[in-house]
């Protein structure tokens, strides 16, 4: 069964998380309330839905800091607080910020095609010819080749009915033109015969 995510609450932690990354003193390591702070985070974000336990800083990274020491007397002061190093803490914190960064990025759309081996087209006799064995005959192209294949994309891409049919009676409109007519039965042969031209009556 999937985690509930609330995604308003992993947002403010995202949000929160990136301004004490960017805030944070140049220092080599940070007291324990900086630790509380973070912890806090991961806290809301484990609240929120996420499994974020690999990101958290527990109590075994803190360490007593010696601020002052005397060699003859052999004696140290330490800091109030427990430190952690620099480098543990961003370790995690910046490991933690990438984590939500990347899902708070769109996901990619799949390449669109056809699903064919376009590798080693080549052009002969009109026809163009596949890696996988297929072939398209691009002088067999009619008017109503072209009309069908533009009805299809507007029907799978314009939702509003009344624009959808005003497309579509535009589109056939202009298609059975006589002039379309005569410029797509001379210019995809023309077309065709300059591709072959250029690739030397071989591949592209």
């Amino acid at each position: 069964m999937a985690t509930y995510v609330d995604r308003d609450k992993v947002k403010r932690a995202h949000v929160q998380l990136r301004a004490m990354l960017t805030s944070l003193p140049q220092w080599h390591s940070f007291p324990h309330s900086y630790v509380r702070d973070y912890e806090r985070l991961v806290n809301e974000l484990r609240n929120a839905g996420l499994d974020v336990t690999s990101f958290g800083v527990g109590s075994g990274h803190l360490t007593p800091k010696i601020t002052s020491y005397d060699p003859r007397t052999n004696e140290a002061n330490y800091a109030e607080e427990l430190h952690i190093d620099r480098a543990t803490f961003l370790t995690r914190a910046k490991g933690l910020l990438t984590y939500l960064d990347e899902r708070a990025a769109p996901a990619q759309a799949p390449p669109r095609g056809d699903g064919r081996a376009f590798a080693n087209v080549s052009i002969s006799g009109g026809n163009l010819n596949f890696g996988d064995g297929s072939s398209i005959n691009v002088t067999n192209v009619t008017v109503m080749d072209v009309l069908h294949a533009l009805e299809r994309h507007i029907e799978s891409t314009v939702m509003e009915p009344a624009v959808k049919k005003s497309v579509l009676a535009k589109v056939g409109d202009v298609l059975r033109h006589p002039a379309t007519t005569t410029a797509l039965q001379v210019g995809l042969p023309e077309l065709l015969k300059k591709l072959h031209q250029s690739a030397g009556g071989g591949g592209l």
